[in-house]
């Protein structure tokens, strides 16, 4: 091949593979922040209308998708995003609780001042957008994403980042719920300032707290929205 044939190949290999970048992303934050709802069927041919996009790109962004267990495949049915059950939810949590507080904790004990700088001007970047929550939602997830990854040991921190992403998008819906944004601001600033002092153990309390109150909240939402579904039929 010649030099104009490995150019245009070359140009063609990076196009794909930012079309891919894209939509994965795009995909990945519309589930997580609740615009693709449990249950919601996803329509390659519309999504590859949507984003532009030859089948090659989303193919392989549905496969990340589906290998972060935030797609399903069905077949003959397509590509869905998962519903979980209260089992489902109470069984992460029951594994979260394992995993994430003792990843808090490594992170407390190896953080640096420069990354503990950055945390905190992503907090108070954070507190700018306590009323409009699905922009809170998604930077909220990157600052606990950017803590876990300072854990030690990246096999550890990706399956913790994999379990604990398994039931965010459900969690995003009661986040909107008045309150619960600064509830979340404060709990954040609150870990900061024990990650600051070097508090593993504080810390590692606060997380366990923080996932009991969110596994506690979510499960008596989904059993208010159920009985209101109920009520009206």
């Amino acid at each position: 091949m010649d030099v104009v044939g490995r150019l245009i190949m070359y140009t063609f290999c990076m196009s794909t593979s930012t079309f891919y970048d894209e939509s994965y992303e795009t995909l990945r934050r519309q589930i997580l922040d609740g615009t693709l709802k449990p249950g919601t069927r996803l329509r390659q041919h519309e999504i590859a209308e949507q984003f532009g996009l030859s089948r090659v790109p989303l193919r392989e962004a549905l496969r990340k998708l589906e290998g972060e267990r935030l797609v399903v495949v069905v077949p003959r049915r397509g590509v869905t995003v998962p519903d979980l059950s209260d089992d489902d939810v109470r069984d992460l949590y029951l594994i979260r609780l394992q995993l994430e507080p003792h990843a808090f904790r490594r992170a407390t004990e190896v953080v640096t001042d420069h990354q503990l700088s950055k945390l905190a001007d992503a907090v108070e970047h954070l507190a700018t957008l306590v009323d409009r929550p699905a922009d809170f939602f998604h930077q909220h997830d990157r600052i606990v994403r950017d803590t876990l990854a300072i854990s030690p040991g990246d096999v550890y921190s990706d399956v913790v980042t994999m379990v604990r992403e398994r039931s965010q998008y459900l969690r995003y819906a009661y986040s909107q719920l008045p309150g619960q944004t600064q509830w979340l601001l404060e709990h954040r600033r609150t870990v900061l300032r024990a990650m600051a002092q070097r508090r593993a153990d504080v810390v590692e309390q606060l997380t366990r707290l923080d996932l009991i109150e969110g596994r506690d909240s979510l499960l008596a939402w989904r059993a208010e929205q159920a009985a209101s579904t109920n009520g009206e039929q």
